[in-house]
């Protein structure tokens, strides 16, 4: 076959039949996931609520032996730091001695009973108001400070002398009160707390006051 015939055999074939060349549309791809911007511990912790923390910090120590000690570490640190807490109701003792031994006592113008009331009226709003402050979730130094100045009013009231102490004596019903208030704010303390009140004698002084406010309570029934 020559030449010329090829030529016109490629020219019969057409230019359909020669494969394309250009290029086919591309399949659009997904988006790269992004990858989410790094948030502060800090910041992820503070937008915890108090029970995901207590849970959170639970687990933590129960895992990690170095999470515990740090725990541990931290709450007697805090307890020392409690302890040292400015007394809280040291100046209600200071009161009502003053009120026991010097303001009434050397008053004349008035009946000693008169006056023995005023002063148990006194001594009712103290343990009243130590009783409301001195709650479960207070701190340490101020369940310490109720139960030394609840201990101190009561030896006050027993230990007051003369014709006033006995008025005072009289006047104050012993119900209960100042007692009740003590073995409560004692109940509301850890294990750990109640050997502090143990170091510090307060349960001695407890004892001694409880048994001296029920003689008294029985001899007065007895009269």
């Amino acid at each position: 076959m020559n030449s010329s015939a090829k030529r016109a055999r490629q020219d019969s074939i057409g230019p359909s039949h020669v494969p394309s060349t250009s290029p086919q549309p591309s399949i659009p791809q997904p988006p790269a996931a992004q990858s989410s911007p790094t948030v502060p511990i800090e910041e992820m912790i503070n937008k915890f609520d108090q029970g995901t923390m207590e849970r959170l910090l639970c687990e933590l120590a129960d895992k990690l032996p170095e999470a515990q000690s740090l725990v541990r570490a931290y709450h007697e640190d805090q307890l020392r730091r409690e302890l040292n807490v400015a007394d809280d109701f040291k100046q209600y003792s200071s009161d009502i001695w003053y009120s026991l031994y010097l303001r009434y006592p050397n008053k004349r113008d008035r009946g000693q009973n008169e006056m023995a009331c005023e002063a148990v009226g006194q001594i009712e709003r103290y343990i009243r108001t130590i009783a409301d402050k001195a709650h479960v979730r207070s701190s340490i130094g101020r369940k310490l400070s109720a139960v030394e100045t609840l201990a101190k009013i009561g030896k006050l009231i027993l230990l007051a002398e003369g014709t006033f102490g006995s008025e005072v004596r009289e006047c104050y019903k012993w119900d209960g009160t100042l007692a009740d208030v003590m073995l409560r704010i004692v109940e509301f303390m850890t294990p750990k707390e109640r050997r502090v009140v143990a170091r510090r004698d307060l349960l001695a002084d407890m004892d001694d006051l409880l048994s001296r406010q029920d003689h008294m309570h029985q001899t007065r029934q007895d009269d």
